[in-house]
C-alpha cells in the first residue's frame, strides 16, 4: 500500500465535515487524520505539523479560512492548503489566493475533481473549480479588454 498523505479537514459544520472525510478517505492516496471546526483549530493543526495539508472551509465564524491561511503562511510556507467553499465570487477566490492557497474548490464539487484538487496541492501547484476559473477568467477578459494591444 502507498503512503497515505495526512489531511486536517477544517469546516464548522459537522456533517459536512462528515461527508467530505468520507469522500477524502474514499480517495486513492488521502485519508484526514485530524479535523477542527475554525480557523483558529487550523492554524493550530498546521503548527503541529500532523498533517501533509490542509483542506479547510472559507467561511467559519471566528477565525475564518481567509485570515487562518495568512496565520498559516506566516509559520509554513509549504504546508498544501486547499479552500473549500461555496461561494465561487472571484472576490473570494482571490482573496484565498493571495493570502496563500494553493486551490480553491467548491462544496459542489464531482469527487474526481476533489482528488485532482488534492493532486495539485500536494504538488503545490495551483488548482480552481472550473466555475470558479471561468468567473476568474470573464473578470480578466473584463478589465483586459480595456487595454489596446501593444
Amino acid at each position: 500500500m502507498s503512503h497515505q498523505k495526512k489531511i486536517a479537514l477544517i469546516d464548522d459544520h459537522r456533517l459536512v465535515r462528515a461527508g467530505i472525510k468520507g469522500l477524502i478517505d474514499s480517495l486513492d492516496g488521502y485519508h484526514v487524520a485530524c479535523e477542527g471546526e475554525s480557523g483558529a483549530d487550523a492554524v493550530e493543526l498546521a503548527r503541529s505539523g500532523q498533517p501533509d495539508a490542509i483542506v479547510m472551509d472559507v467561511s467559519m465564524p471566528g477565525l475564518c479560512g481567509l485570515k487562518a491561511i495568512k496565520k498559516i503562511r506566516e509559520q509554513n510556507k509549504q504546508l498544501p492548503v486547499l479552500m473549500l467553499s461555496m461561494y465561487d465570487s472571484p472576490e473570494f477566490v482571490i482573496n484565498a489566493l493571495r493570502n496563500g492557497a494553493d486551490g480553491y474548490i467548491l462544496k459542489d464539487a464531482a469527487e474526481h475533481e476533489l482528488k485532482l484538487a488534492l493532486d495539485y496541492a500536494c504538488q503545490k501547484k495551483p488548482f480552481l473549480s472550473p466555475g470558479v476559473a471561468k468567473h476568474l477568467i470573464d473578470l480578466a477578459v473584463r478589465s483586459l479588454s480595456e487595454v489596446s494591444p501593444s
